[in-house]
């Protein structure tokens, strides 16, 4: 069992805990087809089984059991920044770079090579280093883009750019051992109450 895979500049490489570093993982089969590896996530019950993707767009999927030349890949558009697994390891959420941003259904990307779902309102035109976090429970994605500040909010079920509530209350609140202030804003009743902390300069000046 995999315990650890990463993503270099020549495809990726993995750990076993009882052997120390492996053999590398990379299918190689000529220069256009991988360059770099941004990104890497296991199937959420497989975990021999796991994505990556990187420069330029290419969607691997790989058993690590089976060897590399049977291991398989779905063409991109654009350069895969970051991609995670969703609930069951059928679908997947792959960030690229030209604003790319969607679903893409690993059952059917044989036939069908464009994503499930595509989040159109994405803005990320050329930054590797520009992430997003996915929260299984509501089915949420929130997505940095590459203009300062913006974080969006997206459905992994319809692709839309979900309206945040209008802030009606905020207030700083400073807890016991903190150096630092955490902001709490609140919308309406049903947007409930979002924290927002703030870094310090040097990590002792932080309990």
């Amino acid at each position: 069992m995999l315990s650890c895979v990463v993503g270099t500049s020549q495809g990726v490489v993995r750990w076993d805990p009882t052997s120390g570093p492996s053999n590398w993982l990379a299918f190689r089969s000529g220069p256009n087809l991988l360059h770099d590896v941004f990104a890497v996530d296991f199937h959420p019950s497989q975990p021999e089984v796991f994505q990556f993707g990187g420069r330029p767009g290419a969607l691997f999927t790989v058993d690590s059991r089976t060897r590399p030349t049977d291991w398989w890949h779905l063409r991109l558009p654009s350069t895969i920044t970051r991609l995670q697994c969703l609930s069951g390891g059928n679908q997947v959420v792959v960030a690229g770079l030209r604003n790319k941003l969607g679903v893409y259904d690993l059952r059917f990307a044989g036939w069908h090579r464009g994503p499930v779902i595509q989040f159109e309102r994405y803005c990320n035109a050329a930054h590797i280093d520009i992430g997003f976090a996915y929260d299984a429970a509501t089915g949420v994605v929130a997505a940095a883009h590459d203009a300062p500040g913006i974080v969006a909010l997206y459905s992994v079920r319809t692709g839309s750019q979900l309206r945040l509530p209008i802030v009606k209350s905020m207030q700083f609140q400073t807890f016991p051992g903190d150096h630092t202030p955490t902001l709490f804003v609140a919308g309406d009743t049903r947007s409930g109450i979002t924290a927002f902390s703030f870094g310090v300069d040097e990590l002792e000046d932080e309990v």
